[in-house]
């Protein structure tokens, strides 16, 4: 309901705890392409935690990142839950990668990671990068200068830190997200090469806020001129009022279930049922393409518009207690917006 209740261009979640049971229409709506990278508890056994999701607004076209050389693999440790999108604006190409490092990992698998991430963004020319996560690095000593937060002792620095103060010189990333937890640490990171993307802390959260993990936007700059969305093929909604149930009685009759659900399991038979459920609303239920919605099918005009003014009446009054609600709501204009 809180994804509904926004428009958010990007929405990057660590920790999930999803798994393949779970679906993503279950908690994200049409409008967003999502990509997930549950954590694979059979190779680390471990039976609950991490786990990493990215929603992209389909208009954007994000994909997964295809390297330009098959000599440098994907190869990262499966330990490591991560994803890495690529789109382009105009003819900017932008990587997004999103990941969470559990704590405690040996310096090495962060030496190779961080690596890895160098070689995918100088051999394939991406224009701006964002990396977006958990980074697990809590003895890093942050300071907070404007808009970023940079490192204290840079020479005292030993490894895994090391690691991470080498790519950041290599690359001539910064760090952003200037919003520490309430032991007063940085662990989620949001390092890129725009030196002018800015963050705020998020007035109004997705999920209830976790003390170690404060969420927050980040306003990425671009081009107003190019921030028109794509067009997208409105959806196909059924007229069910109108529909011939006689005839889908009849054609349900005809059907010879015991036949289709024999040696079948309980999960597969399922799948048979809708199959041939939605074989039926197709031919007997008349259609007609709507016009695009972020909302579900089931959700009436009269529902809507109750959806709609509750949130307006909420927004109002949060924007009554904290006038940085307003400022943060002007620069949404021209600024693609993450969490």
């Amino acid at each position: 309901m809180n994804i509904l209740s926004h428009n958010y261009d990007v929405i990057i979640l660590t920790e999930t705890w999803l798994h393949d049971c779970i679906v993503n229409s279950e908690f994200v709506d049409s409008r967003y392409s999502v990509f997930r990278c549950d954590r694979d508890r059979a190779v680390t056994k471990r039976h609950d935690g991490g786990g990493v999701l990215v929603a992209v607004l389909r208009s954007l076209r994000a994909v997964r990142c295809v390297l330009a050389l098959p000599a440098v693999p994907l190869d990262i440790p499966p330990i490591i839950d991560h994803i890495l999108l690529e789109f382009h604006i105009g003819k900017s190409y932008y990587l997004l990668s999103a990941n969470y490092i559990p704590p405690g990992l040996d310096s090495d698998i962060y030496f190779n990671y961080f690596n890895k991430l160098e070689e995918i963004i100088q051999l394939n020319g991406y224009d701006n990068y964002y990396l977006i996560g958990d980074f697990n690095l809590p003895c890093l000593d942050w300071y907070l200068d404007g808009t970023q937060a940079k490192l204290l002792g840079l020479s005292n620095t030993t490894p895994p830190y090391s690691h991470l103060v080498n790519f950041m010189s290599v690359m001539d990333c910064i760090q952003v997200n200037i919003f520490k937890n309430n032991m007063n640490r940085l662990l989620d990171l949001c390092l890129t090469n725009v030196h002018n993307s800015k963050t705020f802390s998020a007035p109004i959260t997705l999920v209830p806020p976790d003390v170690h993990h404060p969420p927050y936007y980040l306003l990425i700059p671009i081009d107003n001129n190019l921030s028109k969305p794509m067009p997208t093929n409105p959806r196909l909604r059924y007229c069910y009022k109108n529909a011939n149930y006689k005839q889908i009685s009849n054609d349900m009759l005809e059907i010879n279930w015991c036949e289709l659900f024999q040696n079948k399991t309980a999960e597969e038979s399922v799948n048979v049922f809708y199959e041939n459920i939605f074989d039926l609303i197709r031919k007997r239920v008349p259609s007609k393409r709507d016009s695009n919605s972020k909302f579900p099918v089931w959700f009436s005009p009269a529902l809507i518009h109750i959806f709609k003014n509750k949130n307006k009446a909420w927004i109002k009054a949060q924007v009554e207690q904290n006038v940085a609600l307003v400022v943060i709501c002007a620069v949404f204009r021209s600024y693609l917006l993450f969490i």
